[in-house]
């Protein structure tokens, strides 16, 4: 992992939003740099490395717990497990036995993952999964106005859909405020209002369906906002 996804011409940061612009020239401390290398060394300035910056993140989004994330933090920088149970103020032994415990962890997660992929590669086309809106879903106004920012142009019309799924959330629900919550729409209807924001109307519309967004009737025939 990078810790950066390349969305059309932007290199965007997946840890705070900041981007930088292909084929434009940064300062960086004393020297200039290309888009690629600005975004690195942000990364590796402001976040401390992909691998800190991945174990800071809200531990909804990594289910770790507070004293997991400073283990991490102590074995991501080489400490031996003295010199962390010396600053935590526990026992050696009880650093190993966290250390198990995340390996432990770590294959569950692995276990976890499998069962999804195959689960998800066995979900009828015709399905239409049920949505939980999780933490995907909390976006501060500030985030969502830079999203908004970076990724429309002055006539609403998106540059490019976001590879990162908070992003594209975004963007969804911006592009759902611009259907009549108190009507029905056909299919072709509902393309008609996503070609207002992007040109591939046919994975967004399944977007729309997936993200919970908007509903439709067995034959997709009819659709509505949900």
């Amino acid at each position: 992992m990078d810790g950066y996804q390349k969305e059309g011409n932007m290199f965007v940061c997946d840890f705070c939003q900041q981007t930088y612009e292909d084929g434009l020239i940064y300062t960086v401390g004393e020297h200039l740099a290309d888009a690629s290398y600005a975004m690195r060394q942000h990364i590796l300035q402001v976040h401390g490395g992909v691998l800190q910056a991945l174990i800071q993140l809200d531990r909804h989004e990594t289910g770790l717990s507070e004293v997991q994330q400073q283990l991490l933090s102590y074995f991501a920088g080489h400490l031996k497990d003295d010199e962390i149970a010396e600053r935590m103020g526990i026992r050696p032994v009880t650093v190993r036995n966290h250390r198990f415990k995340l390996r432990e962890k770590k294959r569950q997660a692995e276990k976890f993952l499998a069962i999804m992929t195959l689960l998800e590669k066995n979900i009828d086309e015709g399905e239409v999964p049920m949505i939980i809106h999780d933490e995907r879903f909390d976006i501060s106004e500030e985030e969502r106005q830079k999203v908004l920012a970076n990724f429309l142009d002055e006539k609403g019309l998106a540059k490019q859909i976001p590879k990162k799924e908070k992003r594209k959330i975004i963007l969804l629900q911006e592009l759902i405020k611009r259907f009549d919550r108190q009507r029905n729409y056909t299919e072709k209807e509902v393309n008609q209002v996503i070609t207002t924001m992007f040109s591939d109307y046919v994975s967004i519309r399944r977007y729309l369906v997936d993200y919970g967004l908007l509903a439709r009737t067995l034959d997709g025939a009819v659709y509505w906002v949900v």
